[in-house]
């Protein structure tokens, strides 16, 4: 005998096999209910219906992407102060390569050759060779235009009351 059966998606079929009998309520080991014939919904794990567990289900799975998405944020905020100080010390490094760029040049230049030259006593005809010895004490500071003055320690106020009225 020949059946015509659909599926779940609506697909007809034809089979010579017999139909299978629905499962009556209230039968131990029948699929899809509670020994007791209650719905399926009321399958209880624990105390927790299968909505309860899909509910727990869903928000553990809602946690993870928060998760996943805070760390993808913070590692984008970490690379992005990482691209900040690199920014940093490269425009360091280029201000550095362009003094000594500079200092290059001038080194180069045939004045400063000229001047070097006199320290290793190779001046120009007629000049005398002129260095300070090796012991010789280090120059006094210079005082640059508008710096305050080295002042000398202060006299206590009868040294000065005593300047005023009979000089120094």
């Amino acid at each position: 005998m020949a059946l015509l059966l659909a599926n779940r998606a609506g697909i007809l079929f034809q089979t010579d096999a017999p139909p299978e009998p629905e499962p009556e309520p209230g039968l131990e080991g029948s699929s899809g209910g509670r020994a007791d014939g209650g719905p399926p919904e009321s399958l209880s794990i624990a105390g927790l219906g299968r909505r309860h567990l899909a509910f727990l289900a869903g928000a553990l799975v809602v946690v993870w992407i928060l998760l996943v998405f805070s760390r993808a944020v913070s590692q984008s905020a970490a690379i992005t102060d990482e691209a900040t100080a690199l920014r940093v010390a490269n425009a360091q490094l280029e201000e550095r390569l362009a003094a000594g760029r500079e200092e290059l040049a001038l080194i180069r230049a045939e004045s400063f050759i000229r001047m070097d030259s006199r320290a290793y006593a190779m001046g120009e005809p007629g000049e005398r060779v002129f260095s300070l010895s090796a012991g010789a004490p280090p120059p006094p500071q210079i005082v640059p235009l508008g710096a305050a003055q080295s002042t000398p320690p202060a006299a206590s106020p009868l040294d000065g009351w005593l300047d005023l009225l009979f000089g120094p």
